[in-house]
């Protein structure tokens, strides 16, 4: 749902993404999960272009929720956020052209 194809084909990457929210509800799904940060984004973008009641929510999101209730799901996201920002500056360092 993300990634490259995000890029190459954001035409492609709504059609697929909308398709598969859309399974979900069929399904009885309550909620997407996820373990891709851009998945995550591209499925929750599907949802909101078809007005779908799921969530989409991030794996690591969900075990938190399982183990620690308490935390706030905002803290969750914060933390993801953080990584994404820490994982981009390690990629513009490992590659300087980049910048």
């Amino acid at each position: 749902m993300g990634g490259g194809i995000k890029l190459a084909r954001p035409d492609l990457q709504k059609r697929m993404s909308e398709s598969r929210i859309k399974e979900a509800e069929d399904a009885g799904a309550e909620a997407v999960v996820t373990p891709c940060q851009t998945c995550l984004m591209g499925l929750a973008a599907g949802a909101d272009s078809i007005s779908s009641p799921l969530s989409v929510v991030h794996l690591n999101e969900l075990l938190t929720r399982s183990v620690c209730p308490d935390i706030a799901a905002e803290n969750v996201m914060a933390a993801l956020r953080a990584e994404e920002v820490t994982d981009e500056k390690r990629d513009e360092e490992s590659d300087p052209e980049r910048t």
